[in-house]
C-alpha cells in the first residue's frame, strides 16, 4: 500500500508548486508568461494573454456553450469566452499543458477557484470541478490528480463564490469554548488572519492573555515567549473538528515581533483565512459541495522528490515497477499452483469414490 499510496500520489502528473509572496501573504502559481494569485472566492480567471475566442452557442468541449450559461462578467469582446491553455511547470520541472477558460485583463492575475455560479464550465486550469490545493507557511501545490485521506468533511452552503461552512464553535484546552454559531462563516486563501465579530475576538483576545499575549494597536502581539500557545480547535457540524497548532496561527513580522493572527471583523461575519489553510491537504468537490481536509506537510512534501528528480525518474520508479511486477508474476504463479493442487485432489477424491462404488 505504501509503494502503491508512493507512485500513484506522490509521482503523480498535474501537480504543481504555489509560492506565497511575502508582501501580500497571497500564493501564486507560476506560468510560461505570469504569475496568478490562487483565490478561493474568484468564480473566474484572469490573465493578461490573448488566447483563442470561442464563440457562445458553439461547441469547443464537445457540448454546446449557451450564452444563457454565463455571467456578464464571461462574455468579453462580443459575446466571446477567451479559451486556451497554460503551460506550467510541475513538481519535477517539467512542463505540462493545462486547459483554461478565462478573462483578459491589464490588471491583478488571478486563479479563480471559487464557485461557479453562472459559467457552466469551471474557469479553472483543470477545468475540473473536483480539484487539491495544499497551503504550507510559504510554499504548497495544487493539483487534480492526488491522494487525499480525506479526514475530515465539511459541507459548503452556496454563497456567492464564496465557500460558506457551519462553524459550531472554537475550543481551546476544552475549557475555552467561543459560540460561533450562526455567524456567516466562508473561507478565504488571501486574507492573512482569521477574522472574528467583536464579541469573539475580545473572548479568545482576553483568554490568550493567560499566554502573555496583547492587544496594541491592531494586532495581538505575543509579548512573554516563555509560555507555549494552545492548540486551538475549530468544531463544525457533524462534530468534525480541524486543530490549528500554535505555528499556524502565529506569525513573525520583519521586525521580529510575534504576532497572533486573529483580527478583529469589519462586518459581523468570520473569515477563515491562511491560518486556518495553512498545513492543510483540501479537496474541493463542487459536484457534491463538500471540502475534505487533512492535516499535510505541505511546506515540505516534494523537497526530496525534487532534489533526486533524476534518480527517482531513472532508477528509484523503474525499481519500483520492476519489483512490482515480479511480485504480481510470483502472486499469479502461487494462485495458480493453490488451484492445481485443488484440482488434483478434487480428481483424486473422484476417483476414489469411483473405485468404491466399483467394489
Amino acid at each position: 500500500m505504501i509503494i502503491l499510496f508512493f507512485i500513484t500520489s506522490t509521482l503523480a502528473s498535474h501537480i504543481y508548486p504555489i509560492f506565497q509572496i511575502q508582501t501580500t501573504q497571497n500564493f501564486q502559481l507560476e506560468y510560461e508568461s505570469g504569475s496568478l494569485t490562487v483565490d478561493l472566492n474568484s468564480e473566474m480567471s484572469y490573465l493578461s494573454k490573448v488566447g483563442n475566442k470561442i464563440k457562445c452557442n458553439s461547441a469547443p468541449f464537445g457540448e454546446q456553450i449557451k450564452c444563457q450559461y454565463c455571467s456578464p462578467d464571461c462574455i468579453v469582446q462580443d459575446t466571446q469566452l477567451i479559451s486556451s491553455e497554460i503551460t506550467l511547470m510541475d513538481i519535477f520541472n517539467q512542463e505540462e499543458s493545462e486547459p483554461i477558460i478565462y478573462i483578459n485583463t491589464n490588471e491583478s492575475e488571478i486563479l479563480g477557484l471559487g464557485l461557479q455560479r453562472g459559467s457552466k464550465y469551471p474557469q479553472n486550469p483543470f477545468i475540473s470541478n473536483i480539484f487539491h490545493i495544499c497551503f504550507g507557511y510559504t510554499k504548497g501545490f495544487i493539483s487534480r490528480e492526488f491522494k487525499n485521506p480525506n479526514l475530515s468533511q465539511l459541507h459548503y452552503k452556496a454563497n456567492e463564490s464564496n465557500y460558506q461552512v457551519d462553524l459550531r464553535m472554537i475550543k481551546i484546552n476544552d475549557e475555552m469554548i467561543i459560540d460561533t454559531s450562526g455567524n456567516v462563516t466562508y473561507v478565504d486563501s488571501k486574507e492573512p488572519f482569521i477574522l472574528l465579530p467583536e464579541n469573539q475576538y475580545i473572548m479568545i483576545r482576553d483568554y490568550l492573555q493567560e499566554y502573555g499575549v496583547q492587544e496594541e494597536g491592531r494586532y495581538l502581539i505575543v509579548k512573554d515567549k516563555s509560555k507555549e500557545l494552545p492548540t486551538i480547535e475549530m468544531i463544525f457540524e457533524q462534530n468534525e473538528k480541524i486543530r490549528l497548532e500554535k505555528d499556524t496561527y502565529s506569525y513573525r513580522l520583519v521586525d521580529g515581533r510575534e504576532i497572533v493572527t486573529f483580527y478583529r471583523s469589519k462586518i459581523n461575519r468570520i473569515k477563515l483565512g491562511l491560518p486556518f489553510l495553512t498545513q492543510q491537504l483540501i479537496t474541493i468537490d463542487q459536484n457534491n459541495q463538500k471540502l475534505f481536509i487533512t492535516k499535510y506537510n505541505c511546506q515540505d512534501q516534494f523537497k526530496q522528490t525534487q532534489q533526486n528528480n533524476p534518480y527517482l525518474k531513472h532508477i528509484v520508479i523503474p525499481l519500483i515497477l520492476v519489483l512490482l511486477i515480479f511480485y504480481c508474476i510470483l502472486n499469479q504463479r502461487a494462485k495458480s499452483n493453490v488451484k492445481k493442487r485443488q484440482l488434483e485432489q478434487q480428481e483424486l477424491v473422484k476417483l476414489k469414490e469411483e473405485e468404491e462404488e466399483q467394489i
